[in-house]
């Protein structure tokens, strides 16, 4: 049966040749090993989409470690069961499959960890520029996309209007400071436990 791997470094300046020597090792073809620069938060990722829409029926996907694959619980959950409903494997290098029920509990529960461990981080950073700016100090740099901004250009990514690049250019900011405002507005309505689509 088919495999394919994908591959995921955040930057460009981080080396996925770990990862692609695991694959090699598995005796994955250098044609259907597909590598990917993108941050683990960021919604925009070409490469695994056209990955997924390639698997067939029979074919196993496997990745290095889970964070590799999906950028949240959620988004972990969404593809596992789609690939599980359109009869496709899943594995990683370290050890994870999703067959059998054991397979499925334990990618749950280690996805779960995960996102505890973020929302923990989280809550700390808050916490920690509310001490600041309560003793006179100010954390991070200015915004350049005021809060409206942010959800003016939300809804322009979202609803399919316009493509990241477009928006960045409409607000006068980079792409990378758009990413950055949005994940920090997404994290901020999480830890208020509000409803958004950006972590989605």
């Amino acid at each position: 049966m088919p495999t394919y791997f994908y591959a995921r470094v955040s930057t460009k300046t981080q080396d996925p040749k770990s990862q692609v020597e695991a694959a090699r090792a598995r005796a994955i073809p250098t044609s259907n090993i597909v590598v990917e620069v993108a941050s683990g938060a960021k919604n925009d990722r070409p490469e695994l989409t056209k990955l997924l829409a390639r698997l067939e029926r029979g074919d196993v996907l496997v990745t290095f470690k889970l964070d590799r694959l999906a950028r949240s619980l959620h988004h972990l959950l969404t593809i596992l069961k789609d690939l599980k409903e359109r009869g496709i494997g899943f594995e990683t290098i370290d050890g994870v499959s999703t067959r059998g029920p054991t397979g499925q509990l334990t990618i749950s529960i280690m996805g779960a960890v995960a996102q505890f461990e973020r929302d923990l981080m989280l809550e700390r950073t808050m916490a920690g520029l509310a001490v600041a700016r309560a003793e006179g100090k100010v954390g991070g740099r200015r915004r350049l996309m005021k809060p409206q901004d942010i959800a003016q250009a939300s809804r322009h990514m979202t609803e399919g209007k316009l493509k990241a690049r477009e928006v960045a250019k409409m607000y006068g900011v980079s792409e990378r400071s758009l990413w950055r405002n949005l994940r920090w507005a997404a994290d901020l309505k999480t830890l208020r436990g509000e409803k958004t689509q950006l972590t989605e």
